[in-house]
């Protein structure tokens, strides 16, 4: 046999490729709520997710653009909309603010958006942020071998050869 036989004997034939979808993780609920105008507004689970996310880039090295904002308000106030059918100021809010971001964009407004205040959330990540940086060396490795006990993404959902 010559190395081009031998390698092509060697070489397991693919005959299905299936792909198990992305894998997002189970998310942990946490039961924030914003205030918007002075009214407390009780975050859902995916309003929840959203504001968590959107806390998250405003502390990120690259804070969002005014297509980005305008974006994600109009995105996340539609959101509250469908979670809180009962608020009826939610409605007038999210005209009113999406005009506001069109006609004066100003972006050190990020932090102190005008009438919406996610100062729970960004408590909840300081202090989620300070416990990360408590962890002892061997705390982080417990953590590390705990994420790793789990199973990799790639077992869960990356391909599948059949």
């Amino acid at each position: 046999m010559n190395k081009e036989n031998l390698y092509m004997a060697s070489v397991k034939t693919l005959k299905t490729l299936r792909h198990n979808g992305i894998y997002v993780p189970p998310y942990d609920y946490k039961g924030f709520a914003i205030k918007i105008n002075g009214h407390t507004v009780k975050l859902g689970l995916k309003s929840e997710q959203m504001a968590l996310a959107w806390t998250k880039k405003l502390r990120s090295p690259t804070p969002p653009d005014e297509v980005f904002y305008k974006n994600f308000m109009q995105d996340f106030l539609n959101q509250l909309k469908l979670e809180n059918f009962s608020a009826d100021f939610l409605v007038s809010f999210s005209v009113e603010h999406v005009k506001s971001i069109e006609n004066c964009f100003e972006p050190s407004s990020y932090m102190n958006v005008d009438g919406v205040d996610f100062s729970e959330i960004f408590e909840y990540l300081d202090k989620e942020n300070q416990k990360k940086l408590g962890l002892t060396k061997r705390e982080k490795e417990t953590c590390k071998a705990k994420k790793s006990a789990k199973g990799s993404v790639k077992e869960k959902v990356w391909l599948r050869l059949c």
